[in-house]
């Protein structure tokens, strides 16, 4: 044994901790050290066998939710530049949607195998993406699931899921309602989904948010600090942008793969020195330090980065916020993307004060059961929030589960 191996970390509980981590950080001048401490103590690590496992169970899910979009077709998301060379592609005409993966894939390949198990195991539910237009109308499909682990701009994954739509005989099953398309994904950010919300003729699901600067707990300062450190450390001769991929600023990544929206400074691979992530890809020995991590979340900060800064200040000078307030914060958070998972947790709730939040707001019909806003729910928290919050008086109180009136605040 060496004389410093006792000193090496088993363990770390943020990024900065890790072996790596103090390696990363030497680079940076004494004064930058907080900032770039500040920026990887930020990211959010999710675990891959996780990821897979979630996405399987979503999908099993919905066999037992939805029967009517069984037998279903579970099709791998990939690149259009990883298909052969097309103009323009349209899933069955210019490529099989089932055709054998690179001899190095992405995450497409485990997507393949996950899907794999559930088109063995229950073949009478999910169809294998290797069928063609005249299986798919033989085996009565209702339904295309396209499958990612991570939606970084969206752009790939609504370009994938057009090559679909823009198929003639997929056009028109559309229109007679006898398939739809489904794009379900892990992990997305708040742009993906948003641009994919928009995709006509195709609905999307994600598990969960994927980190980014847009929802990081740093006030508008400390965003300009860590952007001017990416940008001051950034080599210019590298292809990578400052910023990630198309400055989407991503800071999500799992402990298997690392997409390439996060700062240069985090993934590049040459340059004056490697990133934290050399080449996309974690380093040695930090998978056992820190296999998987996510920072605690702030309510108000998050808040005022997704710009309800009125709610986050209600929140702020209230020593005890009323019920309708947490609702209200939940309700724009919900509404701009965030999953129920994220926004239910950084209530800080207990479990009986949040299963009674959860049924009121779904009682007064200002979110569906899938914890989506429903146009009640945003005409609500627009109305609360022009109004200033204030108390609306009531003559009679409705019956049933209700604890909270939104624009009450009581």
């Amino acid at each position: 044994m060496r004389h410093n191996d006792h000193m090496k970390p088993v363990t770390a509980n943020k990024p900065s901790e890790t072996t790596a981590g103090q390696k990363w950080l030497e680079h940076f001048a004494t004064a930058d050290q907080s900032v770039a401490v500040r920026l990887i103590d930020s990211l959010e690590i999710h675990d891959h066998v996780e990821i897979m496992s979630d996405l399987k169970n979503e999908l099993t899910l919905r066999s037992v939710d939805s029967p009517d979009l069984f037998p279903a077709g579970l099709v791998a998301i990939r690149s259009l530049e990883d298909l052969p060379a097309a103009p323009t592609h349209v899933a069955y005409d210019t490529y099989n949607p089932g055709l054998s993966f690179a001899s190095l894939p992405g995450s497409e390949a485990d997507i393949g195998a996950m899907s794999r198990g559930l088109v063995d195991n229950s073949p009478e539910l999910f169809l294998s993406p290797e069928l063609d237009i005249s299986e798919l109308k033989h085996k009565a499909a209702r339904s295309l699931l396209l499958v990612t682990d991570y939606s970084g701009s969206g752009k790939q994954a609504a370009r994938f899921a057009a090559t679909f739509t823009q198929n003639s005989t997929i056009a028109s099953w559309i229109s007679y309602k006898l398939i739809s398309i489904h794009v379900l994904s892990y992990a997305s950010s708040l742009a993906a989904s948003q641009l994919l919300r928009q995709q006509k003729h195709v609905t999307f699901q994600t598990i969960t948010t994927a980190k980014s600067a847009h929802s990081a707990n740093w006030s508008m300062d400390q965003r300009a600090e860590i952007e001017e450190l990416c940008v001051k450390y950034a080599d210019p001769s590298l292809p990578e942008q400052a910023l990630g991929y198309g400055d989407s600023f991503g800071l999500y990544l799992s402990n298997f793969r690392v997409p390439n929206n996060l700062p240069q400074i985090l993934i590049r691979a040459h340059g004056a020195w490697p990133g934290l992530f050399p080449n996309r890809s974690l380093p040695d020995g930090f998978y056992k330090e820190l296999p998987s991590y996510r920072p605690a979340l702030s309510l108000p900060q998050t808040l005022r980065n997704l710009g309800a800064e009125d709610i986050a200040v209600k929140l702020e000078s209230s020593r005890r916020p009323v019920p309708g307030l947490r609702a209200l914060a939940a309700l724009h958070l919900l509404d701009y993307g965030m999953t129920d998972d994220q926004v239910f947790g950084m209530l800080q709730l207990s479990d009986a004060d949040l299963d009674k939040l959860k049924t009121t707001l779904m009682f007064l019909q200002l979110i569906d059961i899938d914890f989506r806003v429903t146009k009640a729910g945003r005409q609500e928290l627009s109305n609360a929030r022009r109004t200033g919050f204030k108390p609306q008086r009531y003559k009679h109180e409705p019956s049933g589960p209700v604890d909270y009136l939104p624009t009450q605040l009581r």
